[in-house]
């Protein structure tokens, strides 16, 4: 492809001699081809940063991959032209990661290795983590990579967010110190909710009271406290949606339910208010409309955040764990939550699946990071319509596994139907033995629907 890309550059310096090719660093072209090809000096590398975690710099030793990949095409290209996420992709969302911390020494290394310009990809406003701010360093950083951050997001907050401007900088710096200690691994390019785990129960009390404290500073100014609330979003949306499960059976567990439920209520009035404004004000004052697929999917959260869901440790003998159906990482398009005391957490997840020729409700565990080429399935268990009993939700076994890898998916149907992520029972429980069951109902119908409830896990003996 490099011979290639060669001619094609030579072809066009011939009548256009000050224009560049551009060409990206990316997946299977991350690093430079072998043979002794070299790019011709008006190809510019487009580098893509999928691999670094999102709170070290480049130059941290966790990141020495991606930054052995931008150096190496230093040495061989004339010019680079890195291309940088601002924001993550995925289904979990805008979650919080205090990326602000690593731009300085990012930028000054791209500047180092012949970059001729960066790109950052920062879409979505009305969402994305701490966008206001992230994205004036970013342009500020830009211009000059050697200016001080630190006062950068001083100065920032201070004009920003007026008397708040203290908490909203204690928030980022515990929030920082927190992915440390609890050794984050978050990467830009498709982490999962389960990824932002970093935050635990502990940690989000910390992080919302100090944010609370923000906010009776700016309670009388309403400019102020929306900046501060869009500011407060994305720790939000890990309460109330993405990490909702999670932070659940952490509080039931030291016997704070009731306090998960008053924070949870309290952040999704204030997450979805403050959705609410933002989108107005990118419509009315900056004249662009937020796409119909982000509006469908904040619709999608507001929908599901609005079901409650309790905890069950009455079903089953033994010992045992119990997740409400919120665990579940759906496709918003396909899916809708619904109240119904019948299932047991009280909610569930409907789902209008095609089932195959052969009519078969599947359940299977695998390992996500293993290739499908390679047979990433562990265990898997097959229902069809007589398995089910008429408009009741029954328990299925999905499959008896050992907790002892750490990379554990659940599945309905496949991956792309509804499946969960469970390295949080691994952690709880390394090397157990469990049984994992579904609590599943299916309805007949000319449109027949799958509802998924529940995830209970049972603890085997060895």
């Amino acid at each position: 492809m490099a011979s290639t890309i060669n001619k094609v550059a030579a072809e066009l310096k011939k009548f256009r001699p000050g224009y560049r090719l551009q060409t990206l660093g990316y997946f299977a072209t991350t690093d430079p081809p072998r043979g002794g090809v070299k790019p011709l000096d008006n190809i510019m590398i487009r580098t893509c940063n999928t691999e670094t975690f999102l709170h070290e710099t480049i130059l941290s030793p966790v990141n020495r991959k991606f930054r052995a990949q931008v150096a190496s095409w230093a040495a061989h290209a004339s010019m680079l032209f890195p291309w940088e996420y601002g924001i993550t992709y995925g289904s979990a969302g805008a979650l919080p990661y205090p990326s602000e911390f690593t731009l300085s020494d990012n930028l000054r290394f791209y500047a180092s290795n012949k970059s001729a310009g960066i790109f950052f990809e920062h879409e979505n406003p009305e969402i994305n983590d701490m966008y206001d701010l992230k994205v004036y360093m970013e342009a500020r950083l830009m211009e000059n990579p050697w200016l001080d951050s630190d006062a950068l997001m001083l100065d920032f907050c201070s004009k920003y967010y007026g008397k708040a401007s203290s908490h909203v900088l204690e928030y980022r710096r515990e929030l920082r110190r927190t992915a440390f200690a609890n050794h984050a691994k978050v990467r830009y390019f498709f982490p999962s909710a389960e990824d932002f785990r970093y935050i635990d129960w502990e940690a989000m009390k910390r992080l919302q009271g100090i944010l609370a404290c923000g906010t009776k500073k700016v309670k009388r100014n309403p400019v102020m406290r929306h900046r501060l609330n869009r500011a407060c979003g994305s720790l939000d949306l890990a309460l109330v949606t993405s990490l909702s499960w999670y932070y659940r059976v952490q509080a039931e567990k030291c016997g704070e339910s009731r306090l998960f439920e008053q924070m949870h209520d309290y952040s999704r009035r204030r997450l979805f208010r403050t959705w609410d404004k933002s989108v107005k004000n990118l419509e009315l004052l900056e004249k662009r409309s937020v796409s119909e697929k982000r509006l469908a999917l904040l619709e999608f959260w507001r929908k599901r955040s609005a079901v409650p869901m309790k905890i069950r440790h009455d079903l089953f003998p033994g010992t045992h764990v119990f997740f409400a159906p919120d665990c579940w990482n759906v496709p918003s398009w396909n899916a809708i939550f619904l109240r119904s005391e019948a299932a047991s957490a009280g909610a569930f997840c409907r789902i209008f699946p095609e089932l195959g020729t052969d009519k078969k409700i599947r359940l299977v565990i695998s390992q996500y990071n293993v290739s499908s080429q390679t047979d990433p399935v562990l265990c898997s268990s097959e229902y069809d319509n007589s398995d089910f009993m008429e408009s009741a939700f029954s328990w299925f076994p999905a499959g008896k596994i050992s907790l002892e890898y750490d990379d554990l998916i659940l599945s309905v149907m496949d991956r792309h139907h509804l499946n969960w992520r469970f390295e949080y029972l691994r952690d709880l429980y390394p090397d157990q033995e469990a049984l994992l069951l579904v609590e599943l109902r299916f309805n007949r119908g000319t449109k027949f629907s799958l509802d998924i409830g529940s995830v209970a896990v049972r603890l085997l003996d060895r």
